[in-house]
């Protein structure tokens, strides 16, 4: 949290504005973490997108909103905040389930996780080869737990998807 000048503050996240280049308002530029690129040439516009920007922001915190975001969306870098059960781990990716769906991230640190681990994991929304997830991630396990257990499936549910 940074002072935003007449007691106002402002507080601005990591990709709260993905990929955009740097303020040409002094004043505002000199007091924000992430560079922004201005909607408007008016000063006060600028000031009060960026005063207002993080709490207009949205957390995602389900493994079932992460995986409804179409490719779009995505790509925007939208923060996420999950929690849940590591069900599968592969070189560069980990999976984690919670009580709504799965979805993956990208670990910072390759081996940390083992299936049957209750995680907690924040990090930027991303699309995937084929659904959308998250890209490097922080993550920290809870506790560690027994090998979830496979969902039952015939040959029939197989070859249908």
């Amino acid at each position: 949290m940074k002072s935003g000048g007449h007691g106002q503050s402002v507080s601005l996240r990591r990709g709260f504005f993905p990929g955009r280049a740097s303020c040409t308002h002094r004043k505002v530029r000199q007091h924000l973490s992430t560079p922004v690129k201005c909607c408007s040439s008016s000063f006060f516009f600028c000031a009060a997108l960026v005063l207002a920007g993080p709490a207009a922001a949205q957390v995602l915190t389900k493994a079932i909103e992460v995986r409804s975001l179409n490719r779009t969306q995505a790509d925007q870098g939208l923060e996420a905040r999950l929690r849940g059960i590591v069900v599968f781990v592969e070189t560069s990716a980990v999976f984690v389930r919670d009580e709504t769906s799965t979805t993956f991230f990208r670990p910072e640190r390759a081996g940390a996780f083992r299936p049957g681990d209750e995680i907690e994991v924040q990090g930027l929304t991303r699309m995937g080869l084929y659904l959308p997830g998250l890209g490097l991630s922080t993550a920290r396990v809870l506790r560690h737990g027994d090998r979830p257990l496979g969902i039952p499936a015939n040959y029939d549910d197989l070859v249908s998807a």
